[in-house]
């Protein structure tokens, strides 16, 4: 656990532009649910005396340790009326054809094209494309990731997407119940 924190901390630091950055002790946890890898978090801070509420879905997939740390992340947020999904990885993560896939239980797939995502490693879908992985995810498709990492490591990451449908039922309560929808 106490790893799994510090990569969280690591890659919040790391991946967040430094505007967007927050200490994590400012942030008080008021609401957490495990589902599988996934997990349904809301929390709060006082700031200029008010107080700033979020919720969001969660995944960090620590897939090396020290000394060649490697880790990966998703974060589901509310936006719009809609989802945003963020995926990161780390710098150098080079991943190979067809490396970001989506796959379904009948053994389909679908690809997305990672030369879109922004400095090659942080991914984010919105809108539509945000409701449709959405939907794929909570009918239990999976996510397969498969890449070289920054030490010239190859890895082939598979998250399921079994527990997603719970995750998110969750996750949308805390925050219908919080006014963040």
């Amino acid at each position: 656990m106490k790893k799994t924190l510090a990569a969280f901390g690591f890659l919040a630091l790391t991946v967040a532009p430094l505007s967007a950055r927050q200490m994590i002790e400012d942030w008080a946890v008021d609401h957490f649910k495990p589902f599988g890898l996934w997990e349904s978090i809301c929390d709060h801070r006082e700031r200029g005396g008010s107080t700033q509420r979020r919720c969001y879905i969660r995944y960090v997939d620590g897939y090396a340790p020290h000394p060649k740390f490697g880790a990966s992340f998703a974060f589901v947020t509310p936006e719009d009326g809609g989802l945003r999904f963020e995926f990161g990885f780390e710098p150098g993560t080079e991943f190979a054809a067809d490396g970001f896939t989506l796959r379904r239980m009948d053994g389909s797939a679908w690809s997305h094209d990672t030369g879109k995502c922004e400095g090659g490693n942080n991914c984010i879908f919105e809108g539509e494309d945000a409701a449709l992985l959405a939907a794929e995810l909570s009918g239990a498709a999976d996510l397969v990731f498969t890449f070289t990492d920054r030490h010239g490591r190859s890895w082939m990451r598979e998250w399921a997407g079994a527990q997603f449908a719970a995750a998110l039922a969750d996750f949308t309560a805390a925050s219908a119940e919080r006014g963040l929808l």
